[in-house]
């Protein structure tokens, strides 16, 4: 390698700025050589992930047509496959990684709450029909 370049995924690239202030003008060495041989395999996993989401997206809307699914339900895996596959490409593999993750504990959040609300919701209506019913407190 020429002094000043690095090995890149797709060809070699030029280190400037920060990077040459890192590294000076010295050659590159074993340990300063950069991993190539894991970015297929990144690469991989990232278009199988991509591929994996649109098929959930093709489920969901199969399940929402048979009405298995509610629209609140569909639109909110819509919005965060479609946050999580934008944080992917433009932010990178683990923010959109976490995205994800923050929409899947949203809606694990919800399914947890959900008894506790509908219970809350249940003595509402019960207190709210006993008071248009003549009950008073004594």
């Amino acid at each position: 390698y020429q002094q000043g370049f690095r090995r890149g995924v797709n060809s070699n690239y030029k280190l400037v700025g920060r990077n040459l202030s890192l590294f000076g003008n010295q050659p590159m060495t074993s340990a300063t050589k950069p991993f190539t041989s894991l970015s297929p395999l990144g690469k991989g996993l990232s278009n199988f992930g991509t591929r994996l989401a649109f098929a959930s997206v093709a489920i969901d809307t199969y399940e929402y047509s048979q009405g298995n699914l509610s629209g609140a339900r569909y639109g909110y895996h819509l919005i965060g496959t479609g946050a999580a596959t934008s944080a992917l490409y433009y932010l990178g593999g683990p923010i959109g990684a976490a995205t994800g993750g923050l929409f899947f504990l949203g809606e694990k959040a919800w399914d947890s709450f959900q008894p506790v609300w509908n219970d809350i919701v249940s003595q509402y209506w019960q207190f709210e029909n006993a008071m248009n019913n003549g009950w008073r407190p004594r």
